[in-house]
């Protein structure tokens, strides 16, 4: 248990308790000094009432503060007690049979709303407060102090005139701040104690604090409408001590952000008294923040900035969807080295620097740089250009553009070009890797000077673009080899995100198989595949990656003639022979067909049907006992 609270152990041996803690009481009281015997949070709260200067043996406090009714306090904290008088009530009522008082006490220490079954209430008066310096140790206002739930029992009370209670307190906190905005208290007469108090209190406690939630997501201002429902726009929470305490995914992508950093960051002094466009930049990009008061009725408990991009519009354009088919929910997984790229190429739409994309053919490039794009907040085309098919000689007019009659054979029109189609928007270089060295000085041009200059013209035309690059190749060995641009590579190896084979994330092949079988059509059920093929694809290494695997489901869901597809439907390359991908696992190529089909099916027998087994037996990969097996079914069907 917690040190703030009492323990089964006591519940068990009341008297004796009891009787020590009186006696710790006393021994402060004749000697001055402090038990050493005793809960730390009471010892705690003892030296902060000597420091009050409280007198354990004669205090008296004022109950009542005359400045404000209880009535205002009431209204200043209408939303809490709205929400807690009801369920306070209910408590009563559930527990009539006992001598009890639940009280509501606002972040101040006043004591707001009091339900109680008997006449106990009259103790504890409405309007007193109920800090630690006016009263001494007590449940709410050391919970208040220490921002945790507490029991205080008898002689653990500071001042005498508590020493017959037991009280328990639970902070409420807002929800979205973590602020203390009040405590659920309650008191009854000592020789009714019981740990379930403390129980019902923060299990109350619990349930108002969601209802205020519930409450601020339906009925708050702007500020919160924006906070919910614009998930692309980065927002913040922060406290009255100008700490963040809470955030979105956007702004964490966008800022880097962790809990407790200080919001002066983005806005130097009181936030509330600046401007409501104040302008912040972070990483080369402009935001314009929008600050609202976060309040609970009357009380200010912290703010809510909500960051807009500057010169970018809130709803996506339909020249910002033209060319893009993906978002970061097509990309199917549950591999944990695919959500990191996923959660660092997010980031990466909102950094807007270039984007290096690097995985073996069929990984899913394309994809992720059209999510990025997506993903982002730039309102431009995703423009792609195919760095295999640029020619030397067309390499300028294709990036750059040209004007009417710049050459024989031209658009007399002229052509604005790839980068200027893109501006504001994204440029998608797939397969960088095999740009000719003439085009890479054209692209290493655009990315320095962020212009063009179209063929036969002579006027500099600004672009403003975000780079995505993806390649198959180590673009490192290609610059050692002289076949890229040094300076290039550095320019667009700025974010470097490393797409990981299927090969390399087997759980989720299942799981894609399943997507890619949803997806077909022409089958008067859905189709299944059989527990040969899972283990085959399971076995198999995707040297095409997800690419090959959708073409495998596609080729097989043609050829299935019922709802399940079988190894004979499975394309033949996937069973090459000497060499082929399927038998890339073979561990002793110079042996693997050296079994006859007899000799395969005893080793089956000896290793009871075991594909594994079987394979470690004969020093073959599980792929080549599955050829071997379609060979064997074909011969039979031919017979």
């Amino acid at each position: 248990m917690f040190d703030s609270l009492i323990n089964e152990e006591v519940l068990n041996n009341k008297p004796h308790y009891e009787r020590k803690i009186r006696e710790n009481w006393e021994y402060l009281i004749e000697t001055g000094k402090f038990p050493k015997n005793q809960r730390t949070t009471i010892t705690s709260s003892w030296k902060r009432c000597l420091q009050y200067g409280l007198d354990p043996l004669s205090h008296s406090v004022p109950l009542h503060n005359e400045s404000i009714s209880c009535q205002e306090r009431e209204e200043e904290n209408h939303l809490l007690t709205d929400i807690a008088i009801p369920l306070t009530a209910q408590i009563i009522k559930s527990r009539s049979n006992e001598e009890l008082v639940l009280g509501l006490i606002n972040a101040e220490g006043n004591l707001i709303h009091l339900s109680a079954s008997h006449s106990i209430k009259n103790q504890i008066p409405l309007g007193s407060n109920w800090l630690e310096e006016n009263q001494g140790t007590n449940a709410a206002g050391t919970a208040l102090f220490e921002q945790k739930p507490l029991q205080i029992f008898a002689e653990e009370h500071f001042c005498r005139n508590l020493h017959h209670l037991f009280t328990s307190a639970a902070p409420i906190r807002d929800p979205f701040t973590r602020e203390v905005i009040g405590v659920l208290t309650l008191a009854k007469e000592k020789n009714t104690m019981g740990v379930q108090d403390l129980f019902s209190t923060v299990t109350i406690g619990h349930k108002i604090e969601r209802q205020i939630s519930d409450t601020l997501i339906k009925h708050n201002n702007f500020a919160l409408q924006s906070l919910f429902n614009n998930s692309k726009a980065p927002f913040t929470v922060f406290n009255n001590a100008g700490r963040i305490t809470f955030f979105n995914q956007a702004a964490q992508q966008a800022f880097l952000l962790k809990i407790g950093d200080a919001f002066s960051t983005f806005i130097e002094g009181n936030p509330f008294v600046t401007q409501t466009d104040n302008l912040f930049t972070k990483y080369g990009v402009e935001w314009k923040i929008r600050v609202q008061p976060y309040k609970i009725g009357a009380n200010l408990y912290g703010g809510i900035a909500v960051f807009n991009q500057v010169n970018r519009r809130d709803a996506p354009s339909k020249r910002k969807r033209e060319g893009t088919r993906y978002q970061f929910s097509s990309i199917i997984t549950e591999h944990q080295d695919m959500h990191k790229v996923i959660s660092l190429a997010k980031k990466a739409a909102l950094y807007e620097k270039p984007v290096l994309l690097t995985g073996e053919t069929g990984t899913g490039k394309e994809m992720f740089a059209q999510s990025i794009h997506a993903h982002g907040t730039r309102q431009g085309a995703f423009v792609e250009i195919n760095c295999g098919a640029v020619t030397r000689e067309l390499a300028a007019s294709e990036m750059f553009g040209y004007t009417g009659g710049a050459f024989t054979g031209s658009n007399p029109k002229g052509n604005p070009g790839k980068f200027t189609l893109a501006h504001q928007g994204t440029v998608f270089l797939d397969e960088i890797g095999d740009l000719p060295l003439e085009a890479q000085a054209f692209l290493l041009r655009i990315l320095e000077e962020r212009t063009v200059v179209p063929v036969g013209g002579s006027k500099p035309v600004p672009v403003d673009i975000q780079v995505i690059a993806a390649t198959k190749k180590n673009l490192l060995q290609e610059v050692n080899a002289g076949n890229f641009r040094e300076d290039l590579y550095y320019r667009l190896n700025v974010i470097h995100l490393r797409i990981p084979p299927v090969r390399q994330r087997r759980g989720d092949i299942q799981i894609l198989v399943k997507h890619f079988l949803n997806q077909q059509r022409g089958h008067a059920k859905p189709l299944t595949i059989s527990e040969e093929v899972k283990d085959f694809f399971d076995a198999f290494p995707w040297p095409g990656n997800v690419r090959q695997l959708k073409n495998t489901i596609e080729h097989a869901a043609f050829y299935a003639e019922g709802t399940e597809i079988t190894i004979n439907d499975l394309p033949e390359d996937m069973f090459a022979e000497e060499g082929g991908a399927g038998d890339s696992y073979t561990r002793n190529k110079t042996v693997k067909n050296q079994f006859t089909h007899q000799e395969l099916i005893r080793a089956l027998q000896n290793n009871e049907g075991n594909i594994t087994k079987t394979a470690q037996f004969l020093d073959v990969s599980r792929v080549t006992i599955y050829r071997k097996l379609k060979e064997i079914n074909e011969m039979k069907l031919n017979q």
